[in-house]
């Protein structure tokens, strides 16, 4: 099939190669009606035009670069286990695909890297910032010229869309299933605040939603090999007072429940449930295989594409999908008690 030309683009919208340039660089030094920007934009969806990175970089004097943002870090001696896991490769893998088919590049730094010192060395048309910029991250973003997608009307941070979601699923789930005094394990690991204050608040509503005591909490630190003693202790103090479930900050501290549960003599699911988040691989290979719930990182990274796409094009911003995540049952959470004939 024949490449599109810009035109085609022209053609198709009735109007000149020139406009098709101005609309689709974004000139704001050109005057263009509404109606006309939206008639190029319109064709040029309709016929799959990809413009040239090269002639994109000249018309609108920006490279045709996306920086992403993400949550990963560089791991310090004794973390070197990423508490996130493979989420944040997985979302950027499938927002990269998303990018390259607009013919831009996308490029992504950790969240410990000051973005300021980034855009030193990058000049990119957007930035995506899933968790959020702050206020000075946002001015130095705006005074490079740069368009920005990190919040909803809100103003709260776009991962809540998919995060923010995982909680109420563990927390409602273990309900659904008789189990109604849980307790929340989660982690004191440096870099994490925001998003473990996120997931805390998320557990505490759903459980007061719900009808369910305040539960019981404990942070653990780096994951090594005395994580489990220092856990196993707590676990038989929450048995004794009737804890039924643990609700874990992601996959990897429900295998650290897991095990300390076998330590301190917990049959799972029988004498505790356990429920993870993430849906890493390890889950499966658990003993038992791990309950978890499992954000759809994919469908996220595709809701991001579409909203950056409408702010480079200034067009309506998406709504928001409302399920971006699932329960997958597996065997650290029983089975619901039949009712009584």
């Amino acid at each position: 099939m024949a490449r599109v030309l810009s035109s085609d683009v022209a053609r198709r919208a009735g109007v000149s190669r020139a406009t098709v340039s101005y609309v689709l660089n974004r000139r704001a030094d050109k005057s263009i009606s509404e109606q006309t920007r939206q008639r190029v934009l319109r064709a040029a969806r309709e016929l799959g035009y990809v413009p040239s990175a090269t002639g994109a970089a000249l018309g609108s004097g920006r490279s045709r670069v996306v920086l992403l943002r993400d949550s990963g870090r560089v791991p310090s001696a004794g973390q070197e286990v990423l508490p996130l896991g493979s989420l944040a490769g997985l979302l950027r893998d499938a927002l990269a695909r998303e990018v390259h088919s607009w013919g831009m590049t996308l490029l992504s730094c950790g969240s410990d890297t000051p973005i300021a010192d980034v855009l030193k060395h990058v000049d990119p048309a957007l930035v995506i910032a899933p968790a959020g910029l702050n206020k000075d991250e946002t001015d130095v973003v705006a005074a490079v010229g740069a368009a920005l997608v990190d919040r909803d009307g809100r103003g709260d941070p776009l991962s809540d869309l998919v995060l923010g979601q995982l909680p109420g699923l563990q927390v409602r789930y273990l309900a659904a299933h008789g189990l109604r005094r849980p307790a929340y394990l989660t982690t004191r690991m440096p870099g994490l605040e925001p998003l473990v204050a996120s997931r805390r608040r998320a557990v505490l509503a759903t459980c007061e939603q719900e009808g369910l005591p305040v539960p019981r909490e404990y942070a653990v630190g780096p994951l090594d090999e005395d994580a489990v003693g220092e856990f196993t202790g707590v676990l038989h103090d929450w048995s004794q007072a009737g804890v039924d479930a643990v609700v874990c900050f992601n996959d990897l501290h429900a295998g650290l429940a897991v095990a300390a549960a076998r330590n301190a003599g917990l049959r799972v699911p029988d004498e505790l449930a356990v429920i993870g988040a993430d849906d890493e691989l390890l889950g499966r290979f658990l003993d038992p295989p791990l309950t978890t719930v499992a954000p759809d990182m994919v469908a996220f990274a595709q809701y991001l594409a579409a909203r950056a796409r409408a702010v480079l094009d200034g067009t309506e911003v998406p709504a928001a999908p409302t399920t971006l995540a699932r329960v997958v049952e597996r065997a650290t959470v029983p089975a619901p008690a039949s009712p009584t004939p």
